[in-house]
């Protein structure tokens, strides 16, 4: 009965089965691949609906802080919300991808977003690649 229950609720969340069980009976790369997809769309949906309401709370705490607070927050900005990519990472396919898009002539700036960077560290490594350019240049 129990199995049979889980069974059902994996059907309805669209959470891959496997992830109920409790054994260590190995599900195979290509299965679980197939079966996370349903999961990673839903979770895809779920951050397109929930960054909508984030976005919403966020602007509805600064008009209230705004009313009745002592400082005044810039309205004109529009939060946004930004989510992890849902899908599995495969390190060694990021990185082929990532190089395969230097040698088209993607910009570094964007590969390096692409790859979790921050736009404080993206600034910081134009400037190291100035740097090191105008110290060739001089040799």
């Amino acid at each position: 009965m129990v199995q049979s229950q889980i069974t059902w609720l994996s059907g309805i969340s669209g959470t891959p089965l496997h992830r109920f069980a409790f054994t260590r009976a190995a599900v195979s790369a290509e299965s679980q691949k197939e079966q996370n997809e349903v999961l990673f769309a839903k979770v895809r949906k779920r951050q397109a609906l929930l960054g909508i309401s984030w976005r919403n709370a966020l602007t509805t705490a600064r008009k209230v802080a705004n009313a009745f607070g002592s400082n005044s927050l810039d309205e004109s900005i529009q939060p946004t919300v930004l989510w992890e990519p849902a899908q599995a990472r495969n390190t060694n396919d990021e990185r082929s991808e990532w190089s395969v898009k230097a040698s088209l002539g993607v910009p570094l700036p964007t590969i390096w977003a692409e790859m979790g960077y921050t736009q404080a560290q993206i600034r910081q490594f134009q400037q190291q690649q100035q740097q090191t350019i105008t110290e060739q240049k001089q040799l």
